[in-house]
This record gives C-alpha cells, structure tokens and sequence, in this order.
C-alpha cells in the first residue's frame, strides 16, 4: 500500500531535481547560442517580381525596338536578389568567380536598370549572357546582408518563370515567389548531427530525473 508524501514544495528532493533540469536546459541553450554565433547562417533569395506585357491589344501600329530591331512580344520582367541571411555576401563566395545566372525561359535581350534597398554603396553589375537565348548576369559583388537587388530586364516574349542559379559557396540559394525582406528566424536552420546529440542528452538526463522526483515526491512505502 502506498501513501502520498508530503506537500511537494516542502520537499527537498523536488527542489535538487528542479535546480538540476534548469542546469541541463540552461547548459544545452547557451551550447545552441554558442553554435549559431560561431556558424551564423548565409541565405540568398531570388525570384521573378512580375513580367508585364508591353503591347497590349490596343496597341496597333506601335512598335517597340531593341537595338534597331522590332520585337514581337516586348515584355519587361524584375528579377529580385535577397540577401536574407545574418551576415554579408562576399565576392569570393562566388564560385570560380563566375556570375549569378538567372534563366527566365525566355529571349532575354537587356537590362534596363539595377537598383539596390537601401540604397547604400555600389550598385552591382548585372548583364546578359548569350545572343539569342540570353540569361540574366549578375556579376561576382559584395551583398550587405538585408539588401536587395532589383535587375529590370526587357524580352521578346513572355517568360515562363526563373531557373535556379548556380550555387555559391556555403551560401543557401531558396527562390522567393515574393520577395522576403524580413530577418528570418533562426530556428529555420537545421541542426548539425553534434547540436542534436547534445541536446539529446541534456534532455534525457532531465527526463530522468523528472522520473525519479515522480517517485519520490508522490509515493512512498508505509
């Protein structure tokens, strides 16, 4: 037969355990801070703003010209580029030092304008490459983190989305349907193997302890 024990915030038992599970979470937190600060997170977002049409159905005997040559379905697309990450992009970070390419699905003949938010330092350099199938350039740059690139780009055509670039070093390239200017939250990174083993002990230990306080603070043996 059991009995229940004394009030349990008069139980000494209780308090040592509690002291001990506040150490463990307290303990696994400053490890996880520790982690974040020394491996603070890189994270490109890109993607298609919006693409207008140029000529519309009451646009008969107008024409539009690219470099003296009259295009068909003159469209202007904006190509957004994001650095959402907790610190800044670097050129070196650009492999073999080789530009950003954005493939639009479609005839890509210009850049009309770059604009960088906040508009603070160099705007960057941004081009096409290819003569009849061309793709949006974005040359390697410095990219301050929470700044954002706006190429506008005119095309004979209408464009069928935007491919995903190649990737830069230890950089995570994610497209954006609209743009993100927020900081994202640091809980979105993945943990590494170690973070999780760590975590996991200090948790299981904790579990324990909350196991043994169970049986000693509510039952005891008459």
């Amino acid at each position: 037969m059991v009995t229940l024990a004394g009030d349990w915030y008069t139980n000494g038992t209780f308090w040592a355990a509690m002291a001990v599970l506040v150490a463990l979470v307290v303990g696994a937190a400053t490890v996880w801070a520790t982690l974040k600060a020394n491996n603070p997170k890189l994270r490109l977002g890109y993607g298609l703003e919006f693409t207008t049409e140029l000529l519309g159905h009451g646009s008969a005997g107008l024409t539009v010209t690219h470099n003296g040559v009259a295009l068909s379905s003159p469209h202007v697309a904006v190509v957004t580029v994001t650095n959402e990450g907790r610190r800044d992009i670097v050129s070196s970070m650009f492999h073999n030092g080789d530009p950003l390419l954005f493939d639009l699905g479609g005839s890509v003949l210009g850049v009309l304008d770059v604009q960088i938010t906040p508009s603070t330092g160099p705007v960057p350099f941004a081009h096409i490459v290819g003569a009849t199938y061309g793709r949006v350039a974005l040359d390697p740059c410095h990219l301050p983190r929470k700044q954002s690139i706006r190429i506008s780009v005119v095309l004979d055509g209408p464009t069928s989305g935007i491919a995903p670039p190649r990737p830069l070093v230890n950089v995570d390239i994610r497209e954006r349907k609209i743009p993100v200017m927020s900081m994202p939250s640091p809980f979105a990174a993945p943990m590494s193997p170690q973070v999780k083993r760590v975590l996991a002990a200090y948790f299981l230990t904790g579990f324990v302890f909350l196991l043994l306080l169970a049986n000693e603070t509510l039952f005891g043996k008459k």
